[in-house]
């Protein structure tokens, strides 16, 4: 005769949710336990019960326990997480609290999910007709969960995180672009973890991370979760490298080292963090996802708009240094050829000039040397042409 508090408990350890419990690693479950279980239930005949039972229950642990657990880390006003202390990286600690409490946040959240994850293979192993009878998906149900409770501030969050990781990432990129002499370099922050030199903790850091990064992808969570935050990051970036490249150099071109950083740089991170990639060098351009693909139309029109408006809003010192300042016209041009920002031309270069010459108190050597560039040297007319070309493409 089947003993059922022997039966129930045998099923309790197979799967400990039944009583609550979501924890990782699982204890190990002997082969006649299982044995055991699967004879008694068996000959009565509830295998599709407990499908059911344990449908439910996980269900209910995902969206009453691991979410609202989960979210708490990003609501709550207790103290941040603190990195461990044999990490070593103290210093790095104190000034990026959010990094850390999101990378504590996302390895308990995947403990918990990997204790689910084990649930279908057992349940199999115990009613082979169980994939046809469960509707179990712990990664969709887990997905929605997330988004029927998204904190406001979660954002936040994930821009924090990501930034520690695009800086880490564009490290060597960083240092080669570095004018400074090598002696006030070795005074300032490492460029990657932005703690001094002799306590750099980028290795350490670029493994938490990539560790923390290759949790959300086997979740299935990058996209849904840190989608706008990404997006939103990279054309941070996109402005900052334009600023710090471009800004008040107009005697060359920067579209092509522009449209490179994109391919080399961001392309290469996007793909580094939507992939199980194992180093930059494995890392190639027919590599790179269709998704991320794709995304790399938008950020190019967006690279090209942010330009764009950098050159427009120079225009009149653009309008001095004519005809030094060639190049930056015929940047503007390319640009006005893929988007139409005629009228943003426009109405800046008449506020910039109603500003700077056309007012009272301006010295009249100004306005004689605005005019004489802008007109005898043809500027306006060239920009005007251009302006017209554009226009007459988008149509």
């Amino acid at each position: 005769m089947c003993d059922l508090n022997e039966l129930w408990l045998n099923v309790l350890k197979i799967f400990p949710i039944l009583g609550g419990e979501v924890t990782f690693p699982p204890d190990p479950i002997k082969d006649e336990v299982f044995e055991n279980v699967y004879r008694q239930m068996s000959n009565m005949g509830i295998a599709k019960t407990i499908t059911s039972i344990l449908d439910m229950e996980v269900e209910s642990a995902i969206r009453n326990v691991l979410v609202p657990k989960f979210w708490k880390h990003f609501i709550s006003e207790g103290e941040p997480h603190k990195v461990k202390h044999d990490m070593n990286i103290a210093a790095f600690t104190d000034t990026n609290a959010l990094f850390f409490t999101f990378i504590y946040a996302i390895d308990e959240l995947y403990d918990a999910y990997q204790c689910l994850e084990m649930i279908k293979p057992r349940l199999f192993y115990l009613n082979q007709s169980a994939n046809s009878t469960s509707n179990l998906n712990t990664k969709i149900t887990l997905h929605n969960a997330l988004l029927a409770q998204l904190p406001p501030s979660f954002n936040n969050f994930v821009c924090d995180f990501y930034c520690v990781h695009f800086r880490l990432f564009t490290k060597d990129s960083t240092l080669s672009l570095n004018t400074l002499d090598s002696e006030v370099f070795t005074e300032l922050p490492c460029s990657g973890c932005n703690v001094d030199l002799d306590q750099c903790c980028c290795q350490k850091l670029t493994e938490m991370v990539n560790a923390t990064n290759m949790k959300l992808l086997k979740m299935g969570l990058i996209d849904r979760l840190a989608g706008s935050a990404l997006t939103a990051l990279i054309k941070v970036k996109i402005k900052e490298h334009i600023n710090d490249t471009c800004v008040g150099i107009f005697d060359r071109s920067h579209l092509k080292q522009l449209e490179t950083w994109i391919n080399d740089v961001v392309m290469i991170w996007l793909t580094s963090i939507f992939t199980e990639w194992k180093s930059r060098d494995d890392i190639s351009q027919e590599k790179i996802p269709k998704s991320v693909q794709a995304f790399k139309v938008k950020l190019t029109y967006f690279m090209y708009e942010t330009f764009a408006q950098n050159v427009i809003s120079q225009f009149f010192s653009i309008i001095i240094d004519y005809p030094d300042s060639s190049p930056a016209i015929d940047d503007l041009k390319i640009c006005m050829e893929k988007i139409d920002m005629r009228v943003y031309l426009t109405e800046s270069l008449r506020s910039s000039l109603e500003a700077r010459i056309l007012h009272p108190g301006v010295n009249t050597m100004d306005i004689l040397t605005g005019n004489s560039y802008g007109s005898n040297k043809g500027l306006l007319t060239k920009t005007h042409r251009y302006s017209k070309a554009s226009c007459h493409w988008s149509d």
